[in-house]
């Protein structure tokens, strides 16, 4: 089995390598995301990952999409 390869049980994910464009990166940062923290938590299935940098010691809100799944939840990660 590849070690790319995501199994979950209901079903398998290939992963693969997909470089974003810093331009969209840049955009997604200070436009999609800033829009997004607005409605997420607020409206599902938009949730927010409040984590804090480990160099800068700086706060960071992250919008993702969390899906509840069985004993748990299921979090899409966009890139990155």
């Amino acid at each position: 089995m590849e070690s790319n390869t995501l199994i979950l049980p209901f079903h398998r994910v290939s992963i693969t390598r997909m470089p974003i464009p810093r331009g969209i990166a840049i955009f997604n940062k200070y436009v999609t995301n800033q829009l997004f923290l607005l409605f997420a938590g607020w409206i599902p299935p938009l949730a927010i990952v409040n984590h804090i940098g480990r160099n800068s010691g700086r706060n960071y809100r992250t919008p993702i999409m969390a899906f509840q799944y069985e004993n748990g939840f299921v979090f899409a990660l966009t890139y990155g």
